[in-house]
């Protein structure tokens, strides 16, 4: 019985590092490196959503090495913050509440200045972000 959960496991194991090899989006690759990890680090499967992503790290932070938790910490800082950059919201017509933009034309009223920085910053943030997951995926 036991072989069969360790051939299982490691089954599941090969599955998840070809899905990260052929993931483009950053927060799943966040993801993936983080259930491989804990699977590596407990040799148990976890299922996670992505929202306990940052628990699961604070989870394995005394079982891996600074620098490792510094990358995972640093990856998910990015990830989040490209996030709250890329999310656009317009206010009403009361000027206190903010909705999602109706079109692309309501989107992010500023002066095109600020549009183009907040652009800036996200386009550094993700040439930070693809360099880290590549470095976590070579760790794995």
């Amino acid at each position: 019985m036991y072989d069969n959960f360790r051939q299982l496991a490691y089954t599941h194991l090969l599955s998840l590092k070809k899905q990260l090899k052929d993931e483009k989006d950053h927060a799943v690759c966040l993801h993936l490196i983080v259930v491989i990890l804990f699977y590596k680090n407990t040799n148990c499967i976890i299922h996670t959503p992505g929202k306990l992503v940052p628990s699961v790290i604070s989870f394995l932070s005394s079982q891996i090495s600074d620098d490792l938790k510094s990358k995972l910490w640093k990856c998910q800082d990015l990830i989040n913050a490209h996030r709250m950059l890329s999310i656009k919201f317009t206010q009403n017509d009361s000027g206190t509440d903010f909705q999602q933009p109706q079109s692309t034309s309501d989107s992010f009223k500023c002066s095109s200045m600020e549009s183009e920085r907040v652009d800036e910053v996200i386009d550094t943030d993700k040439s930070k972000l693809i360099l880290l997951i590549e470095d976590l995926k070579q760790l794995l």
